[in-house]
């Protein structure tokens, strides 16, 4: 397997719920690539039908595949052995007997044959044959085209296929450079290629390469009016251009790369349009940032075309990912105008300039490849020892390291005087650390003023200005910093497009509703293109049903366009909601850093159990310990527990166990089992919260989900409890 379970089930959770919205209850997936993304399956079998299957309700996919195949299922995907499903060999070559025949048996055999069925009506290798056996085959399911759904989930990379690509990318430098050495005039075309997929096949010395999906293409002389020419037996002649057009692959991910190559005397009109076409190129490229759209990319690489008066018809890009013959495309994102998908980070995409001039031309991309931020600063918000007093006294910060990632959405979350608010308000210019420096993308602000930062701000009272409209509320940054009129223009209608607000431009706050409002200072402190934006418990003042729904709000606009945010609150389920990662804040120090899920479930310390989530503590001493569990001694009876801050024998410790962890009369057994009688029942609609007497503490919580299956649940009765001692985490005494 090239990738973990967890991250196989994350994108079956990303194409089911794609799926849903689409009203599909059935995929069949007949692309090659997305196959491989599903279920991991790799081999050189997509000449004939094979598929993976997705119930929109299922664990895992199905991997249908031809029984010379059935190996390679089980070798390379990360499939249960029964969710491979293998067709005999006697359907190969046998028209009108076809695979589908029995794959339309088993949608029938599970009860899938009334379902809505998308397909993908464009996919490579999905022929007409395979549709007409699942339209006659299944009369009473609705077939509708998936809309290269799953090509789609394909588009925003993780960071492991991210490595992937990297690495893909230095195999294609290598072999651009050995086409350089190589292509020289009286050589064979087809001896220059061989050479150049050496070096590809090669690869380095950390990881070998692979088959491309496309051929190495190496259209020469008047053949560079023709981008998709290979080579052939004719010899490289003095005077004439070639293009070369490549692909390292790494573990099926592409990473092209196109160069033209001028032999023996130089062509100036050949070398100034290859030099306008780099201008172009890097026009595009200059467009390139999470939030802006591929028309955006796409307009500035045609405004410099057009001031040469260059004429070009084709696209300029498209994104990439996975590959098998015959494209490394991913049919999706195209650089072109009017393509108005808008560019997030890990979107990867192959930024070229194919120009062609009757019978001649040049091609180009980038160094190698775009990916929209692929390469993500780390530090791109850095806090570097700061220490920040107001009186010269009593420190408010206290040497604060923190690191900020670009694109990363922290929030810094702690009670009332814990320092949360000073940092932010310190990021923004609004106050001077005492002692320390804090940098922004690698430059020191300390010293700078908040106005030249390039830094947005959403505050808890929103702060438009009354007198203005919405459009001129949004207008305000961006005159200041003299943007032009039509740019202006362009820019908010943008902005209001991202917060919903389209049609509001001629409105004064004060016809704005609360939520509203919000949405417009949301979408001003985004309209400049900030570098970071910083939010002060920007959601404070609002209701708890329009609370709620603005988190997620402010969450999607933060994945759709990337930008760095900084958000403040002291609402421990807005954190957890909203943030890629949470810096828990008190007495002036980050008491724990980590992605919500660890935040919850693995708290450091008894401050953070505390202040996180609802909690059962126990107050003990340990009296014996080992590697991975540990006795606790109460006042009345013993424990175990999971040694987190305790180290020997003889430490207090504070017990911390979270409500949902402890379970009624548990079926499996558990090394806590205990009875307590229940003091008090309060139903809370998705869950019965439950209080207990146990191991003398009346302050026992318990979380039941709501179910027909829950036991009636009443006071004054005695119930068996149990839990797991991983689950109950030894801390620091309170």
């Amino acid at each position: 397997m090239s990738f973990s379970k967890e991250e196989y089930r994350q994108r079956l959770k990303k194409v089911q719920k794609m799926m849903q919205e689409k009203g599909i209850e059935l995929l069949i997936s007949h692309d090659t690539n997305n196959m491989n993304y599903l279920t991991g399956y790799d081999a050189w079998s997509f000449y004939y039908a094979q598929c993976a299957i997705v119930h929109v309700n299922a664990d895992e996919p199905l991997c249908f595949v031809r029984a010379q195949d059935a190996g390679g299922a089980y070798i390379t995907t990360y499939l249960k052995n029964e969710n491979i499903i293998v067709y005999d060999e006697n359907y190969i070559h046998t028209w009108p007997k076809h695979p589908y025949d029995y794959l339309v048996e088993i949608i029938k055999e599970r009860k899938w044959d009334k379902l809505n069925i998308g397909v993908e009506m464009d996919a490579h290798y999905f022929t007409a044959f395979c549709y007409e056996k699942i339209k006659q085959g299944l009369p009473n399911a609705q077939i509708k085209d998936s809309d290269r759904l799953v090509n789609w989930a394909r588009l925003v990379k993780s960071d492991a296929e991210i490595g992937f690509m990297k690495s893909a990318a230095k195999i294609s430098e290598k072999g651009m450079k050995t086409a350089m050495e190589v292509i020289k005039p009286g050589v064979r075309q087809c001896d220059a290629v061989g050479e150049i997929q050496k070096t590809l096949f090669y690869g380095t010395e950390e990881y070998g390469g692979e088959y491309s999906s496309i051929a190495t293409l190496l259209p020469t002389g008047k053949g560079t009016s023709a981008s998709h020419l290979t080579a052939t037996q004719e010899k490289f002649v003095e005077g004439e251009a070639t293009i070369i057009e490549l692909s390292g692959v790494y573990k099926r991910y592409h990473a092209p790369m196109a160069r033209t190559v001028l032999l023996g005397k130089p062509n100036q009109l050949k070398i100034d349009t290859m030099n306008k076409t780099i201008e172009a190129l890097n026009a595009g490229i200059s467009a390139i940032k999470p939030g802006n759209t591929a028309d955006d990319v796409a307009q500035s690489f045609w405004k410099i075309l057009d001031k040469y008066g260059i004429e070009k018809k084709s696209r300029t890009g498209y994104s990439i990912g996975i590959g098998y013959p015959p494209d490394w495309g991913e049919h999706t994102l195209n650089i072109y105008k009017g393509d108005m998908t808008v560019l997030e980070p890990n979107v990867c995409f192959h930024m070229i300039a194919v120009m062609q001039f009757g019978d001649w031309g040049v091609e180009a991309s980038d160094k190698c490849f775009i990916f929209t931020f692929m390469s993500k600063n780390p530090e791109f918000v850095k806090f570097d020892k700061v220490d920040k007093s107001y009186d010269g006294k009593v420190l408010v910060v206290k040497d604060l390291q923190l690191d900020i990632a670009e694109g990363e959405f922290i929030t810094m979350l702690g009670p009332s005087g814990s320092g949360k608010t000073t940092c932010l308000m310190m990021l923004a210019g609004f106050e001077t650390p005492t002692h320390g420096e804090i940098l922004l993308d690698g430059n020191i602000i300390s010293n700078i003023p908040p106005h030249k930062r390039g830094i947005g701000m959403v505050f808890q009272n929103y702060a438009l200005f009354p007198h203005m409209t919405v459009y001129e509320n949004l207008a305000f940054p961006l005159r200041v910093r003299k943007v032009e009129k039509d740019e202006i223009d362009r820019k908010v209608d943008k902005a209001l497009s991202m917060v919903s607000l389209n049609g509001f431009e001629t409105r004064m706050p004060a016809q704005l509703s609360g939520g509203q409002q919000q949405r417009v200072a949301v979408a001003r402190a985004l309209v400049f293109d900030p570098a970071v934006v910083l939010m002060d418990e920007p959601l404070g003042a609002l209701d708890k049903n329009l609370r709620e729904s603005m988190q997620y709000e402010i969450k999607h606009i933060h994945e759709s366009i990337g930008v760095t945010v900084v958000y403040v609150t002291h609402d421990q389920s807005e954190a957890l909601t909203m943030s890629n990662r949470i810096a828990v804040f008190n007495d002036g120090k980050v008491q724990q850093l980590s992605n919500p899920a660890e935040l919850y479930e693995k708290p450091v310390n008894s401050f953070v159990a505390e202040f996180i989530g609802e909690n059962n503590t126990f107050n003990g001493e340990v009296t014996d310990i080992d590697k991975d569990k540990c006795k606790v001694k109460l006042a009345n009876s013993e424990i175990l527990a999971n040694p987190i801050s305790v180290k020997s024998k003889g430490e207090k410790t504070t017990v911390s166990l979270r409500p949902e962890r402890a379970l009624i009369n548990p079926k499996d057994k558990m090394d806590n089992m205990f009875t307590g009688k229940i003091e008090e029942v309060i139903y809370h609609g998705d869950h019965t919260r439950v209080r207990l007497n146990l191991l003398g503490s009346s302050e026992f919580i318990l979380k039941v989900p709501n179910s027909t299956s829950n036991l009636e649940l009443k006071v004054s009765q005695d119930i068996k409890i149990g839990w797991n001692s991983l689950d109950a985490r030894a801390l620091d005494p309170k």
